[in-house]
């Protein structure tokens, strides 16, 4: 689809649809003291975020506390124990694959070696983002990349296969290729690029893993040598259409300014150019990747045959521009980011040998595995392709219908559940921590109420408030014996009642003789001179009953 938002610019509204696992860094970790792997999902959360009660908060405190990398693998199998917690908290689900659950569950808050010194050496379980939006998490291809890439075929394209001259810098070979290499000179600077971005793009994490291209024979034996191996989130591959973005060429109108404006000779004109250019560059690189993956046996045979098909059928709309094949981000090997003609791609030896420099290319290739130690069944990095926004690619869509994706729809349902759960357990412990402060209040009120009382009292009152306090203290369902501490102060405030000349402080003590006494104490023998106190003190001033 093409507009116009001015006569001299052209905008082509495009979109993506990933053929292969795609990783744009963006110097962002998940780290392992802020995620949890459960059942094939990664979760990530803010540890500020994580409901812990005081017992928890005294373990983290003294998990942190701990010397050296024991803190870290404490604190690491501290979240890990808590996985619950952590997932309700969590802002992000992603899936993973089955290699990298594994690795997770045997590596967590574990020790990876002991050094000969004694030294302990950590797991290092970090794993690399892809581009992602800061607040939703989301993956998006940068248009920066895109432009990128588009920038590389546009300069294979001018140079033609052209040799370089002699002690040429990649930044002298540009300047010579495009009329001084400046930013006002370079037709680049009139192509903008927007950031690819979707409503629902499915990222995966999955090892990317190093492998010669060639056969290693020692000894008339196959070595089945392995590069590095690490962990990186990516754009998952086969989503039909997922992102989008627009693309404007600016034609400046025909106009020139010598050393201002780049030479209408050398501007890139209309879409139909770049999307050649494209194509040039990257069909001939993706097909001869297919063929090494083929004869090294490193991808499945349907999942080649099945690109190489979909490459024959999506022929016609490649031609016309409807269609644009790209290759961007990390692991797009040295052939897919260097001119022919003047690629010098250096080769690194053993520790004591010089290293040698190739017009080929690398000598090994990167590729995503869902195992750390796989050798076959694995896809390069960084393949897609761009579409005109509203073109039908039935092709496409059904190649991408029929290739394996991450579970991001279960992913995202167990995330809303326990995001759900833990906002119920949120509402719960409110609850109660409302629940308990009330009856804290209470307790203050009534306690300050009787303090208030207390000071009311005369001092015989006081007397008999504390005597009725140390009763009620006294919860045993068992009568307390006479010769208990109990009796000896109900006396001795009975035979103190009788100067007593307050009425209210008498009459409060004759209600707790009829009430509380006889129900905390056995009073045998002692009931009649209790009985003789309670008539006493409800006896009249003036001497009447």
């Amino acid at each position: 689809m093409l507009t116009a938002l001015k006569p001299h610019v052209e905008t082509v509204a495009l979109r993506i649809t990933p053929l292969t696992p795609i990783h744009i860094g963006c110097g962002i970790d998940f780290d392992p003291t802020g995620y949890v792997i459960d059942d094939g999902v990664l979760f990530h959360f803010d540890a500020a975020q994580v409901p812990l009660n005081e017992a928890d908060r005294r373990a983290l405190l003294g998990a942190v506390q701990r010397p050296g990398a024991e803190a870290l693998l404490s604190v690491q199998r501290f979240f890990h124990e808590r996985s619950p917690a952590c997932i309700g908290a969590a802002r992000l689900a992603v899936p993973v694959a089955a290699g990298v659950a594994v690795q997770y569950a045997k590596r967590i808050g574990s020790v990876a070696q002991a050094e000969a010194r004694g030294q302990r050496v950590t797991n290092n379980l970090e794993i690399e983002r892809t581009s992602h939006h800061p607040h939703t998490g989301m993956a998006y291809l940068p248009g920066s990349s895109l432009k990128g890439a588009m920038r590389t075929a546009w300069l294979d394209k001018i140079n033609n296969g052209r040799p370089g001259q002699s002690g040429e810098k990649a930044s002298a070979l540009e300047a010579r290729l495009l009329d001084g290499g400046k930013f006002e000179t370079d037709p680049f600077r009139l192509v903008r690029v927007g950031d690819a971005q979707g409503a629902a793009v499915a990222s995966q994490v999955v090892f990317s893993t190093n492998h010669k291209k060639r056969e290693v024979v020692r000894d008339g034996v196959l070595l089945l040598g392995r590069g590095p191996t690490a962990r990186r989130e990516c754009v998952a591959p086969a989503q039909w259409a997922a992102l989008r973005f627009d693309l404007s060429l600016d034609g400046l109108a025909g106009q020139h300014i010598d050393r201002k404006t780049p030479a209408p000779a050398g501007r890139i004109g209309d879409w139909q150019r770049l999307a050649a250019a494209c194509q040039r560059y990257y069909l001939p690189r993706l097909r001869v990747l297919l063929d090494l993956l083929d004869t090294r046996r490193l991808a499945h045979p349907a999942w080649l045959a099945g690109v190489r098909a979909l490459l024959s059928e999506l022929a016609p709309q490649m031609a016309r521009g409807e269609v644009v094949l790209l290759r961007a981000g990390r692991h797009s090997g040295a052939e897919s980011v260097t001119l022919d003609g003047v690629r010098d791609i250096k080769i690194m030896k053993g520790p004591k040998e010089q290293p040698a420099y190739s017009s080929e290319g690398a000598t090994t290739v990167w590729l995503a595995a869902h195992d750390e130690t796989a050798r076959s069944d694995m896809q390069p990095f960084g393949w897609l392709l761009l579409h005109r926004d509203g073109v039908e690619l039935p092709a496409l869509q059904a190649w991408c219908a029929l290739q394996a994706k991450p579970e991001m729809a279960a992913a995202q349902t167990r995330l809303a559940q326990a995001r759900d759960q833990a906002q119920r357990d949120r509402v719960a412990r409110d609850g109660q921590v409302a629940e308990q402060q009330a009856r804290l209040e209470a307790e203050r009120q009534a306690a300050e109420h009787a303090a208030q009382r207390r000071q009311s009292l005369s001092p015989e009152g006081r007397a008999v408030a504390d005597l009725e306090a140390r009763l009620l203290a006294h919860t045993s369902a068992k009568k307390q014996a006479i010769g208990g501490a109990l009796w000896p102060a109900v006396a001795q405030l009975m035979a103190a009642s009788s100067a007593w000349a307050e009425p209210a402080d008498r009459l409060a003590l004759a209600a707790l003789l009829t009430g509380q006494v006889p129900q905390k104490i056995e009073l045998g023998s002692k009931a009649k001179d209790v009985k003789q106190a309670v008539a006493r003190l409800c006896q009249a001033q003036d001497g009447t009953p």
